[in-house]
């Protein structure tokens, strides 16, 4: 009797043991974040176009009062033309002024327009190769949502273009620890989010969100950026699986370890028959389309291959 109540004692402590050990994990999580959100150089949206934002969210703003606001800011209007006429929205002509790309993105996009411009532009420095890897998943992800008519959120082109951001905020957290997680994930051929988490004891998945969460971003775009990484989802399911089949399928061409899309979630997704293979070779394409600097990788088609089969036979088991 004596032992079969030690017994339970050592399992209680084992419990107890487990759950204070959640706790202070989730205190020091809470305590870097409270950290990044005061950070001085953390990414900023201008008071200008703050006011644009606020304007569309009113939806008792004359949309014609926003135009003529969005005219204002010579700087914003070159910027949004020059992204309306890139491969990301797919235009059949050449936008030459605001009130045509409004016309032809239409209006609920507007909000979205203005926000993928500002991203762009946090993006054009230092983090280029954060950028190139963005926007070329997001081209993707619109590709996908039409080829498997997907019902996603209505700014689901957004949402993926900035699925990364959260590397740009820890790069400014801890630049030489995040380096070195860059590294150390390269040599080891990890994923940067697993090495991010060890170093860091967070991942660019949890800052990012944070960061979006802090400039008043709804869920349906927070959320599946916190999940990008997770191998299911409870919610925003649809929006997680296609930045992970984007993650994947880019980061896969450019070279770059990451893990593959779990059969799970993309099944609930309506994504379940995906087939990775011809999908990494028409992006290959799409890449030396749009990255004048792209150059395929060698044994590219062979490790093409590998990835595709290690996903199917996911998807048998």
């Amino acid at each position: 009797m004596i032992f079969i109540h030690f017994g339970i004692f050592i399992a209680r402590a084992k419990v107890a043991l487990i759950k204070i050990g959640e706790c202070l994990m989730d205190v020091r999580t809470k305590l870097i974040r409270r950290k990044i959100l005061s950070l001085d150089d953390l990414p900023t949206i201008s008071n200008n176009v703050q006011r644009l934002l606020s304007m569309l969210k009113d939806q008792e703003s004359d949309m014609t009062q926003v135009i003529l606001e969005i005219n204002k800011d010579a700087i914003l209007v070159s910027k949004i033309l020059k992204l309306v006429n890139s491969g990301y929205y797919n235009m059949p002509q050449n936008v030459t002024n605001i009130d045509q790309a409004v016309n032809l993105v239409g209006y609920k996009r507007v909000w979205e327009m203005i926000m993928s411009t500002t991203f762009m532009d946090m993006m054009s420095g230092a983090e280029k190769s954060i950028l190139k890897h963005s926007y070329a998943c997001s081209i993707l992800a619109r590709d996908l949502v039409n080829q498997y008519q997907l019902r996603a959120s209505e700014n689901f082109q957004l949402t993926v273009l900035m699925h990364d951001i959260g590397k740009m905020v820890l790069r400014e957290y801890n630049n030489a620890t995040f380096n070195l997680s860059i590294k150390m994930a390269h040599a080891e051929s990890l994923p940067v989010y697993f090495v991010e988490k060890k170093n860091l004891g967070i991942t660019h998945s949890q800052a990012g969100c944070w960061l979006l969460e802090h400039w008043g971003l709804s869920e349906d775009q927070t959320k599946p950026v916190l999940q990008h990484h997770d191998i299911d989802a409870d919610d925003y399911i649809v929006e997680t699986a296609i930045i992970q089949v984007c993650d994947f399928v880019d980061n896969t061409v450019r070279g770059i370890t990451v893990d593959k899309p779990h059969q799970l979630i993309l099944e609930k997704a309506g994504l379940g028959q995906v087939d990775f293979y011809p999908m990494l070779i028409e992006h290959t394409n799409l890449l030396a389309e749009i990255e004048p600097d792209f150059e395929v990788l060698e044994k590219s088609q062979k490790s093409y291959k590998s990835a595709a089969v290690r996903s199917n036979e996911q998807r048998v088991n």
